[in-house]
């Protein structure tokens, strides 16, 4: 499709950016603001140049945080698109995982890497008929939380 047929047609009037990087480690931080705020500034000269007016951004609830090279280019990301001109909505969403029958996912990064953590431990154990008590009991405070939300839901959302 040439940008014609883009500009014309109103099926293309927006713009989303759901590509992320979502490595928490310091040794990727330069790919994380590559894909995740320089991404999102390729996405933002597009737009402009295919006279698109808004853009929806998927960001995540913990950027304001600010912890790792993830939260802290999401939030740069965000600043980029609140300072582009162009009308726009940020969906700060939670944890996103996979969908919600197969529960299938393509990587294991980010919530995933941290989760197998135990469970590669647990089968490590099992394997080598260690002492080790089973199951592994992770300790947490009563009162923390996690936003998780299903990819399929928030695509779902996203074209509604």
């Amino acid at each position: 499709m040439d940008r014609h047929q883009i500009q014309s047609s109103p099926s293309y009037r927006r713009a989303c950016f759901v590509a992320a990087s979502v490595k928490f480690d310091k040794k990727y931080c330069d790919q994380t603001l590559n894909i995740n705020k320089d991404g999102t500034q390729r996405l933002i000269h597009l737009a402009k140049a295919l006279d698109i007016k808004k853009i929806h951004f998927i960001s995540t609830a913990y950027a304001p945080f600010q912890r790792n090279p993830y939260e802290r280019s999401k939030l740069d990301a965000e600043k980029l698109i609140i300072s582009s001109g162009l009308s726009y909505n940020i969906y700060r969403l939670g944890v996103i995982v996979g969908e919600r029958k197969s529960c299938s996912i393509n990587c294991f990064n980010g919530f995933y890497g941290y989760a197998m953590v135990p469970y590669f431990l647990s089968q490590t154990l099992r394997k080598n008929n260690s002492s080790g008590k089973l199951p592994i009991k992770v300790p947490c405070c009563f009162t923390s939380t996690i936003n998780i939300v299903p990819v399929d839901w928030v695509v779902l959302q996203l074209v509604s």
